[in-house]
């Protein structure tokens, strides 16, 4: 009897004591449960707990309430990759004035990091080099979405009114700025350089602009700037200040540019190398040299498909083409010595631009590059560049002289067989060739190699 007792009291004991230990963890947040900040000393700890990259990573955060940062000596959030739902709320009183760069509410986001429904009041002002700053981010490469940023924002280089830079593999949808924004080389009023998606953004604030009196009269001293000062603005846009990316449907309604001062300024973009569609601008747009009230200048955008299965083709077509060429040779003499000649000139270059080709595939052998990538040429320098690999600058060239030169000696070819052909006729007589007149379509191709740029002012 008693050790049933003293059996059953060691179970009533061990029960007991188990059941706060259970009750803890059913309180224990899961991964996939959001983590609630309610106060601004929960936001506090959470902006200081990314300083850890990994910290954020796949979480999910909620923002429950309004935050006001002023007075309390906050640090910008170093790295996000997780998910914030901000659910309308407003994160106000910021204030960025420490010395350096990727400075906004986040320094830095990852691929991973998703931001919904954030408003942000404050100014971001840092010293220093200040280059890739924004009011909400400085380097973004996640997404953002419905997002908004009201106040000011200032930096010397990509800098804009809600990212400085968007990477690649960013994505900014939705988002709005109101306020001021100033710099000297790519300047927007949603984001600085744009190499993702910019869409459906509008910008409401000013962006490098100056201050006037009631009467509208400017106070800009010009005779205070130097010949550099004056080149030293550039890449100004209502939306984005540089845009290598895909910009669509935004919508500009703030003033853009300074009284005769800067280049390439645009009321949507200051400079576009890549996709501009659905774009509107309602505001004045000031500036020195192309100046337009979308784009102040757009580049040509090409780009080299070096993926194996495009070189397997352009390796065929050459194959094929020696194989052509080696049965003429055979025929030539019958056609005379000057056509043969030709011939052999053409055989020379297709030789050549195969050699530069099997060349330019064993570079792309190499582990370190992406067989798929693609190169893009600088339309100014014409450098030519794989992204995350190495330079084929001395392939890539050799081959392109090769294919013009192959292209030259095939015109010359052509114009030699019209001249063979219409020597001598089945009569013994001359035959006369017809005129080749150049249609419109060539005249156009050429015309839309040229930069189409903002009209001078």
């Amino acid at each position: 009897m008693r050790r049933l007792f003293s059996a059953t009291l060691a179970l009533l004991l061990l029960f007991g004591a188990a059941l706060p230990i259970r009750a803890l963890a059913e309180e224990a947040p899961g991964e996939d449960k959001p983590v609630v900040l309610d106060s601004r000393e929960a936001f506090l700890a959470f902006a200081e707990a990314c300083c850890e990259e990994s910290y954020s990573l796949g979480r999910v955060f909620e923002l429950a309430c309004d935050v006001d940062l002023a007075g309390t000596g906050f640090e910008p959030i170093a790295y996000f990759a997780g998910t914030l739902k901000g659910n309308g709320h407003t994160v106000s009183g910021l204030s960025v004035t420490r010395a350096g760069s990727r400075m906004g509410l986040f320094r830095r986001t990852g691929q991973q990091a998703a931001i919904y429904d954030l408003n942000v009041a404050g100014a971001v002002l840092p010293a220093g080099t200040r280059q890739s700053i924004g009011g909400l981010v400085g380097e973004h490469a996640g997404s953002l979405v419905s997002c908004s940023f009201s106040g000011e924002v200032s930096g010397v280089s990509d800098v804009g009114g809600v990212v400085g830079r968007n990477t690649s593999t960013g994505r900014v949808s939705g988002c709005r700025f109101r306020g001021s924004v100033t710099g000297e080389h790519q300047v927007g009023g949603i984001a600085g350089k744009n190499e993702g998606v910019l869409a459906q953004c509008v910008n409401s604030g000013s962006v490098n602009t100056v201050p006037v009196t009631p009467s509208g009269e400017f106070h800009f001293d010009l005779s205070a700037l130097s010949q550099d000062d004056f080149l030293n603005i550039s890449n100004i846009g209502g939306i984005v200040g540089e845009n290598p990316g895909v910009t669509m449907g935004c919508t500009n309604r703030g003033s853009v540019g300074y009284h005769f001062y800067g280049y390439n300024v645009g009321g949507v973009c200051g400079k576009c190398e890549g996709f501009l569609q659905a774009c509107e601008n309602t505001a004045a747009v000031e500036g020195r040299r192309d100046v337009g009230g979308v784009c102040g200048q757009l580049v040509p955008f090409s780009q080299w498909d070096l993926s194996k299965g495009k070189l397997d083709d352009l390796e065929g077509s050459l194959l094929t083409l020696q194989g052509m060429l080696d049965n003429a040779s055979r025929d030539a003499a019958a056609l005379g010595d000057s056509m043969a000649d030709e011939i052999a000139r053409m055989q020379e270059q297709c030789d050549a631009a195969y050699a530069a080709l099997g060349s330019l595939m064993e570079g792309m052998d190499d582990p370190e590059i992406n067989p798929g990538s693609s190169v893009h040429i600088d339309p100014e320098t014409g450098e030519i560049v794989i992204e995350g690999g190495q330079l084929f600058q001395a392939d890539m060239t050799e081959m392109s002289e090769a294919l013009n030169n192959l292209r030259a000696e095939s015109a010359a070819m052509m114009m030699e067989a019209g001249g063979a052909a219409g020597v001598v006729g089945e009569d013994g007589g001359r035959v006369q060739q017809p005129v080749r007149r150049r249609g419109r379509r060539g005249q156009c191709a050429q015309r839309n190699r040229r930069p189409l740029r903002g009209r001078d002012l």
